[in-house]
């Protein structure tokens, strides 16, 4: 058993048996979570989804890979289920960073939890939960998905589990998002993306052959004008230095 894995055991020390065999099945599901199972938890546990999405941060933070910073950050998203329509699945994510590279090279927890939810099928995002308040970066990152208007981030505020939600828009005022590329749609839409460079092309009129343009002679490069420059006086110094000297008299 790995390190990660004997810390992500003694984290569900913390929570009940049935809610324990639940949540010990995030691994096996690449870090979620269906929507039956987020049901079945937040009975068990009696809190709705925003809390149960706080209360699986210290999970997300389990996955980190921070051997620059040596500091975790932990996201859980919330996204339209693929296969329970009306109901939500839970996906979870850390940040990730890498040996000899700088930190603005590295994965942010809020780019982990979404793509894992993006790769894994999901819908619209609904809500994520951070451990940390979201940079600028994340913050941009974020409003470039579907709906971004609708999405509520949630951070932590201090102990006992109390938590912040704030609207995206409030987060990132004034921004500038695919729509402002005339884009139809963002991240995760289910319609095909048409981000394709339009630029108009004029067409040229056939021409006749006598109007056909003659084939020139291309330019020798300067490096080839060289190289035959010095083989020619190669040649030459080699014909003078062969040559009989003259014959000279005392």
């Amino acid at each position: 058993m790995t390190d990660r894995e004997k810390q992500f055991e003694k984290a569900l020390n913390d929570f009940q048996d049935p809610v324990r065999k639940i949540l010990q099945t995030i691994p096996e599901q690449a870090g979620r979570l269906s929507a039956p199972q987020c049901v079945e938890l937040m009975t068990h546990l009696k809190i709705d989804a925003e809390e149960l999405l706080i209360r699986l941060l210290p999970l997300a933070k389990l996955y980190a890979v921070v051997p620059v910073s040596q500091f975790q950050v932990g996201a859980v998203a919330m996204a339209d289920s693929f296969s329970n329509e009306g109901r939500y699945d839970i996906f979870l994510g850390a940040n990730l960073e890498f040996m000899h590279q700088p930190l603005n090279q590295s994965i942010h927890a809020e780019q982990s939890a979404t793509m894992n939810a993006w790769h894994q099928g999901a819908g619209y995002l609904k809500a994520i939960a951070t451990s940390e308040t979201p940079c600028g970066h994340c913050r941009q990152f974020l409003y470039e998905f579907e709906k971004n208007a609708d999405l509520m981030v949630i951070t932590l505020q201090g102990k006992n589990r109390a938590y912040r939600k704030t609207a995206l828009s409030d987060l990132l005022p004034e921004a500038f998002g695919p729509l402002d590329l005339s884009n139809r749609s963002g991240l995760m839409s289910p319609e095909p993306p048409n981000r394709k460079l339009r630029l108009p092309i004029k067409t040229r009129p056939s021409l006749r052959p006598c109007q056909q343009p003659k084939n020139h002679m291309r330019p020798i490069p300067k490096i080839l004008r060289v190289a035959q420059f010095k083989s020619k006086a190669a040649k030459l110094s080699a014909a003078v230095m062969q040559s009989p000297r003259p014959s000279t008299r005392a």
